[in-house]
């Protein structure tokens, strides 16, 4: 409740402002709203309430991982051009996030606990708002969706 409630925040501040950060940067908001498991095997977190800031391309995460770790992670995000449906405000493409994770020094290889992570995401949105879902094939795999809000 807490996370949503700087959320929420962060969506109001421009509409304190004359002339605001938003108007002069790229700036979207991601928390997720539903987390899936392929192989559900072992006691896997299906709640991990990523929530998300980026500024310009550049990312910062934080979530709870698969085995209920906080994770961090810090990098950027490379898009493709949007698709946009004709005579709408509709549109999809792809990302890839790469960066630096923090979290899950006892699962995967790592240097003080950062490792090298990439993750690709499908977004489809109207105008302002989008869904974006990453899809994780690693262990098992992941689906992970989040609600994205650009400023």
């Amino acid at each position: 409740m807490k996370y949503l409630i700087v959320l929420l925040l962060l969506i109001a501040a421009p509409c304190y402002a004359e002339q605001s950060f938003f108007d002069q940067h790229e700036v979207s908001l991601n928390y997720s709203f539903l987390t899936k498991h392929i192989n559900e095997s072992d006691d896997v977190n299906e709640q991990n309430h990523i929530i998300g800031l980026t500024i310009d391309r550049w990312s910062f995460m934080t979530f709870n991982n698969s085995h209920y770790i906080r994770s961090w992670f810090l990098g950027y995000r490379f898009s493709t051009g949007s698709i946009m449906w004709e005579n709408t405000a509709f549109y999809g493409k792809a990302n890839l996030y790469v960066g630096a994770l923090y979290g899950y020094e006892e699962y995967v290889p790592d240097c003080r606990g950062w490792t090298v992570a990439a993750g690709p995401t499908i977004e489809i949105g109207y105008d302002r708002l989008a869904i974006e879902t990453l899809i994780f094939p690693f262990n098992g795999g992941v689906v992970v969706c989040t609600i994205k809000i650009t400023m």
